[in-house]
């Protein structure tokens, strides 16, 4: 036996095109036990044959070191432009297409715009490895060694090419003259049309087109198109197809790739990504995706939890992170400086999570320029990979694009499973059953533009890409349809992301477009993507369901002529009702029962919390506002008090103690909730100095000997009680008449030496309403002036004179109100009323629940305000006549 024959029994070598063809055909041969047999692309092949340590640079490498000699070339006529975001990206993939031109450089040396590329190119070629050769060069080394073609490769099989580049036909050639006899050159077709340079140099293998007549359909958008891939999924798994013989293809995949993660996720059913998901869509990438948010858009509390979490223990800085860590923040705290973390984390108990976390967020607050070191302290390993080689394909500044744009693997099986792939992949690995998708006149084919770097005029498109997109993408197409030999469906959107009409694709016959079968969004589906697309399919069945049922009459008995338990009926004595109301109220509670019953029971009974505030809100809002004066009251005026009383205290140590109070509360409000920027929230600290200098600065009549306080703790806060006034140590302050107990704050109490004179002010940051020293209840709106009164009455057993009123700072007006026995038993009535109401079981919207600072209107029917809130208001004022008399009483 000869060594030709050995060789013919020993080896042969199939070469296919792309990842999927290669992994697919070795599967094949491992099946079929052909010892000796290999796949590879062509590239590998002029790898092999040049010598075996040899490869040709990939676009990956290729950018890496572009990156890296960037900054050190002189680009001459592009130095403008060699720092721009993405520069690295475009410098790449212009080297590498002029390399696979064959394009001579002596020919185009001349041009300043190929001299820059040529510099940087020069630049790589001293970095690159030396085992790494250009496109050009590796093949002219392999054609000088091809008489080892049929040693090296045994027989050689070129299987399902349409084509080859022609940066490689040449090695093909040499190949194909240098085998030996008996080991000739294969080009298996299949349906495919044979170059004409293949045919006079190989033995030409064809097979007859499958014959299959294509369906085509039309569909809303691209969201629709994937919800219609799934269903025909679906269907075909349903009718036992076999999964790995399934495909979805189109030209460009980036369109479709997050529809298609979110879309297989719900419909529960594995999908192979040929060319690989993108790296947000697993957990290692979100990890990264989270540094990057944080590092670009500045520190949050937010965005440190989101890291955190995402990052795990597996930080190198984050595993001797306390379990308990975010116990010592307050979650509305914002946290969006440096300072304010170290703030927020100086209690004494707090030592141990501010000994690992404030070493993070100072290392977060070095910024962007710090990326790589920040990464390897805060990021596990596989995130680390996914942030540093986003790092290398791009700016730090543009973190956002270059990990969205990164590739992983996923870990289904390609084989076993259906697969969502570009249609070069599936021209160059048929399956039996296929989906076309996006088959408009923008995508099939895509159109070719110049390149960004060396355009038109300095290359002509043409002999710089000698093999175009759309050659390409129609001999695709071609190849598919010969190629799919069970179904082939061709679908396009009819509208694209903006609404504007799509026309189908010119490669289609236009007798399969005008027979296109044009599809709804809920038309009723042999097979369902998922149960929801099901159900949203049959709303015969939908309606049918207990849910549905509910959902359904939710809608009528909002707006029916009465109420309803969706209006706010519930049992009577409701226990949690009852015992919400003898918990201890506020205030801001009892407005609540008396204006907005449902909101009341919303919030106190069931616990309902507003979403969360932005991280850095533009502007406070007038609740924060009115929070903030009556802080740095409360800290200027127990200052004052401190050093020798705030009555004696001259208008200069007042403006001193309110400069003092502005930056301790200023601290505090920063560790508690969210501030706006810098430059507005420092002029929103100054208003609010302003204001509480010109609340403390009023003259009001002075009480002998008179005392005063602000923010004084009363009912059930017996640890913040103030020595000089003991009395209000008592936990139990009842409304009298009423069983309603209450706690809170008062503003400010002055009171006389002998505790017989009581003034209690409740401060106003707005401006005055008109006829205010009329105005009593303001339609329940304003209760604080009773119930302080009687809270001051009931605890200040020897005060027999006590004032109550409201003082507006901005415009120095002071209202106290009048004859308060009087109105405190108005009010007594009006408490008893609306918690009969409420027990009675009438939880109903009152006018308060159209406030433009109600935090529940999400739970009330769209555009409420408008439509659902006036009716409602309208019935309950009928029907809850004696607490409707409040609603209307100035």
């Amino acid at each position: 036996m000869t060594s030709v024959d050995i060789l013919k029994y020993l080896k042969k070598t199939y070469v296919v095109n792309g990842a999927l063809a290669i992994n697919s055909e070795r599967f094949f041969i491992g099946t079929m036990r052909a010892n000796g047999a290999t796949a590879m692309a062509i590239e590998h092949v002029a790898a092999r044959l040049a010598g075996g340590l040899l490869q040709m640079i990939d676009m990956v490498t290729l950018r890496e070191i572009v990156s890296a000699v960037l900054p050190e070339v002189d680009m001459g006529e592009l130095q403008a432009i060699s720092s721009m975001p993405n520069m690295a990206q475009a410098a790449s993939r212009s080297l590498m297409k002029f390399w696979m031109s064959g394009v001579d450089p002596i020919s185009v040396a001349h041009l300043p715009r190929m001299q820059a590329l040529f510099a940087l190119e020069e630049a790589v070629l001293e970095r690159m490895p030396a085992n790494l050769k250009r496109p050009t060069d590796l093949r002219d080394m392999a054609v000088a060694r091809a008489q080892f073609t049929s040693m090296i490769f045994g027989r050689v099989e070129i299987k399902n090419m349409t084509d080859l580049h022609p940066v490689w036909q040449p090695l093909v050639i040499a190949m194909a003259k240098n085998h030996q006899p008996g080991l000739p050159m294969i080009w298996n077709a299949g349906p495919r049309p044979v170059p004409e340079w293949v045919k006079s140099i190989c033995e030409v293998k064809t097979t007859p087109a499958s014959g299959i007549k294509p369906t085509a359909q039309t569909v809303a958008n691209a969201r629709h198109e994937v919800v219609e891939a799934i269903r025909w999924l679906r269907q075909r798994l349903a009718n036992s197809s076999n999964p790995g013989s399934l495909a979805i293809a189109t030209t460009s995949t980036s369109t479709y790739d997050d529809l298609f993660v979110a879309a297989a996720a719900e419909a529960d059913i594995k999908i192979h990504f040929v060319h690989g998901k993108s790296a947000i869509h697993t957990e290692e990438g979100q990890a990264a995706a989270a540094l990057a948010d944080l590092l670009l858009r500045g520190l949050s509390q937010k965005r440190v939890r989101r890291l955190i979490e995402l990052a795990g223990r597996k930080a190198p800085l984050l595993g001797a992170l306390p379990f308990n860590w975010s116990s010592a923040l307050k979650p509305d705290a914002a946290l969006t400086t440096l300072k304010r973390w170290q703030d927020a984390l100086k209690r004494p108990k707090d030592v141990e999570i501010a000994k690992v976390l404030l070493p993070v967020i100072e290392l977060l607050d070095t910024g962007i320029q710090n990326a790589g070191a920040i990464g390897r302290g805060l990021l596990p390993f596989d995130a680390l990979n996914i942030w540093e080689r986003a790092l290398r394909d791009g700016p730090a500044e543009a973190l956002d694009s270059t990990i969205r744009a990164i590739r992983v693997k996923d870990n289904v099986s390609p084989l076993m499973m259906p697969c969502f792939m570009s249609a070069e992949d599936l021209a160059a690995n048929p399956r039996d059953e296929v989906m076309l998708i996006g088959m408009t006149s923008e995508n099939w084919p895509r159109h070719e533009n110049e390149d960004s770097l060396i355009p038109d005029h300095v290359i002509a498109t043409e002999v710089l890409n000698p093999m175009p997109l759309a050659g390409l993408d129609e001999a695709d197409f071609n190849t598919i349809v010969a190629t799919t030999t069970q179904s082939l469906t061709i679908s396009w959107p009819r509208r694209d992301a903006e609404g504007k009409k799509c026309e189908p694709s010119g490669l289609l016959p236009q007798a399969l477009v005008q027979n296109a079968k044009e599809l709804g969004r809920s038309r009723r589906a042999p097979a369902a993507m998922s149960e929801a697309d099901r159900l949203f399919c049959r709303p015969d069945e939908f309606e049918k369901r207990p849910d549905a049922i509910k959902a359904s009459s939710v809608i009528s008995d909002w707006f029916a002529d009465d109420w309803t338990e969706h209006d706010g009926l519930i049992g009577a004595n409701n226990p949690r009702i009852a015992a919400t109301l003898e918990q201890v109220q506020s205030a801001t509670s009892i407005r609540k029962l008396l204006r907005d019953p449902i909101g009341f029971v919303w919030q106190y009974a069931l616990g309902f919390r507003a979403p969360e505030y932005e991280d850095e809100p533009l502007l406070l809002d007038s609740r924060q506002r009115g929070n903030l004066l009556h802080d740095i009251l409360e800290a200027a005026v127990s200052s004052l008090e401190r050093n020798g009383g705030f009555a004696k205290a001259s208008k200069a140590d007042i403006a001193d103690a309110v400069r003092r109070a502005r930056w301790s509360v200023a601290i505090d409000t920063e560790a508690s909730q969210p501030v706006p920027p810098e430059v507005i929230w420092q002029q929103t600290l100054q208003t609010a100095s302003d204001l509480a200098i010109k609340a403390l600065s009023f003259d009001f009549p002075a009480l002998p000997e008179q005392q005063t306080f602000c923010e004084i703790p009363f009912g059930d806060e017996k640890e913040n009680v103030i020595d000089d006034l003991s009395m209000f140590a008592d936990p139990t302050v009842t409304i009298p008449g009423t069983n309603i107990r209450v706690a809170g704050r008062i503003d400010r109490l002055d009171k006389s030496g002998d505790n017989t004179m009581v003034r209690v002010i409740d401060y106003k940051s707005g401006n005055t309403p008109k006829n205010v020293r009329d105005m009593v209840f303001k339609k329940g709106d304003e209760v604080q002036r009773p119930i302080y009164f009687a809270v001051v009455k009931s605890l200040m057993k020897d005060a027999t004179g006590i004032e109550a009123g409201l003082f507006f700072p901005v415009t120095g007006d002071y209202a106290p109100l009048g004859d308060l026995e009087a109105h405190v038993d108005e009010l007594t009535a009006f408490i008893n009323e609306a918690c009969a109401y409420l027990l009675a079981g009438f939880a109903v919207p009152g006018p308060a629940t159209a406030d433009t600072f109600n935090t529940l209107v999400f739970a009330l029917p769209a555009n409420a305000k408008a439509t659902y809130l006036p009716h409602s208001v309208a019935t309950a004022t009928e029907r809850l006549p004696k607490l409707a008399a409040l609603w209307s009483a100035e």
